[in-house]
């Protein structure tokens, strides 16, 4: 009986023994470089929840023959898609690499985000394997705080990374007296895989994780607490892709206490805000006034005074007029 490809082969791999599986693989003579590498039937066997052992007597059959070297990326990513903890090992075992991206890009926990199978358990796994934090990206931090995943958020904040080659590269540095400029520590500190940078932005949209942490008070202030801890300056004045900046986004928020919180950080660290720059004929002032939020408009008015922001009140915009007075009389505020 020949076996043409994967699916004829998977039928009658169902509900067989491993000696039975074995049986099957000598008589027929099945060789895995004629059906894909077997990549189909070990994705199945895991989703399926087959035993270990078939699942790694079927890899061995793949690996055995002298082929080229197979890219087993997707499998392994698949492992830990479905939480298959043996077989993730047994592949990184066999020289595949965790930090691999898969054909769309992605990184392993970009991946697991995407289908919604990022867990602590797979993540801390991922964590322990890699060690730095490389794998968290903008997108990996963007989505989550997106998603308002707080307690992962919590767990990728508060694990502890190491950048053994950074560590080895300070050592040689310190035992041979070398003298660096602050300059030159600025530059090889920024390569420090051991801290999360987290003002780095997306590939597409160009978002950054303090954009999307303003949607949620307590992750904002994960955020706040992890840049504090490292000595990172969280970059309040940044724009996206689409000219978007924290303030602003804020100001679209409607939360008060976000206000409040950029305010004081950006006290804290000596930082001017911008309240006056417009995004499609909007500023901060204009929004705020839009939502009917008196609070957030005192709140607004008291740092521009405390800093002498001078807010453009008398803004006319194209074919709209003064919209900031027409929205104190649309929605009948009282500005104190």
């Amino acid at each position: 009986m020949k076996i043409n490809n994967e699916k004829e082969l998977i039928e009658i791999l169902q509900n067989k023994t491993l000696e039975e599986i074995k049986e099957i693989f000598l008589s027929h003579e099945i060789h895995s470089e004629k059906l894909n590498y077997f990549k189909e039937i070990i994705m199945y066997l895991i989703k399926e929840s087959f035993s270990y052992d078939i699942i790694k007597f079927i890899f061995h059959q793949q690996q055995k023959r002298h082929i080229p070297i197979i890219n087993n990326t997707e499998l392994l990513f698949y492992s830990l898609k479905f939480d298959n903890f043996k077989i993730a090992k047994l592949l990184l075992r066999n020289n595949v690499w965790i930090e691999n991206k898969n054909e769309n890009g992605d990184n392993i926990i970009e991946y697991l985000i995407e289908c919604d199978k990022l867990n602590s358990e797979n993540l801390l796994f991922i964590l322990k394997v890699v060690k730095n934090s490389s794998l968290i990206t903008a997108e990996v931090l963007c989505k989550i705080l997106e998603l308002k995943k707080y307690e992962l958020f919590r767990e990728i904040l508060n694990y502890k990374y190491y950048d053994i080659s950074f560590i080895i590269n300070m050592i040689i540095v310190h035992k041979k007296g070398i003298s660096i400029s602050n300059i030159a520590f600025n530059k090889l500190h920024s390569t420090n895989k051991g801290i999360i940078d987290v003002n780095q932005v997306t590939k597409i949209k160009k978002y950054f994780p303090l954009i999307n942490a303003l949607k949620n008070k307590d992750m904002l202030l994960l955020l706040i607490n992890y840049a504090k801890n490292n000595h990172i300056l969280l970059d309040m004045n940044k724009k996206t892709k689409y000219d978007v900046y924290p303030l602003l986004q804020a100001a679209y928020n409607f939360e008060v206490e976000i206000i409040n919180i950029l305010f004081n950080y950006a006290n804290e660290n000596k930082i001017v805000l911008d309240l006056l720059s417009l995004v499609e004929e909007k500023t901060p002032l204009s929004v705020i006034v839009n939502r009917g939020k008196i609070e957030m408009l005192k709140a607004l008015i008291k740092y521009a005074n405390e800093h002498n922001i001078l807010l453009d009140v008398n803004r006319y915009y194209w074919c709209k007029g003064n919209i900031v007075f027409s929205y104190i009389i649309y929605r009948v505020l009282v500005i104190i």
